[in-house]
């Protein structure tokens, strides 16, 4: 199951939690750096998957599921973390009140 595309998935996973975790931080630079990382490695993941032939149906379909992670959390998470920080009543209005 874990095969050269499905590491680069799980990379792209950890990227996006990093950048989750910086964005949360306001260290909003490097959580870009991280998002921009995590769509490298989804992007990767997909040309070699399509090119190693030997891959088995647990695999693929591993790959399939840690695929969708990486969008959801990547595309959707992600931006609304940035989105709910940059807002005037979000996290960064209560830490600068205190």
């Amino acid at each position: 199951m874990l095969d050269i595309p499905n590491l680069c998935s799980l990379s792209g996973v950890a990227c996006t939690a990093l950048a989750v975790s910086f964005s949360l931080l306001g260290i909003f630079d490097v959580a870009m750096i991280g998002t921009v990382w995590a769509v490298a490695f989804d992007w990767a993941d997909a040309l070699i998957a399509r090119r190693i032939k030997t891959r088995t149906g647990d695999d693929r379909q591993f790959g399939g599921q840690l695929d969708v992670l990486i969008d959801i959390v990547s595309c959707g998470v992600m931006p609304a973390v940035c989105r709910w920080w940059l807002q005037p009543s979000g996290l960064s209005a209560l830490l600068r009140h205190r």
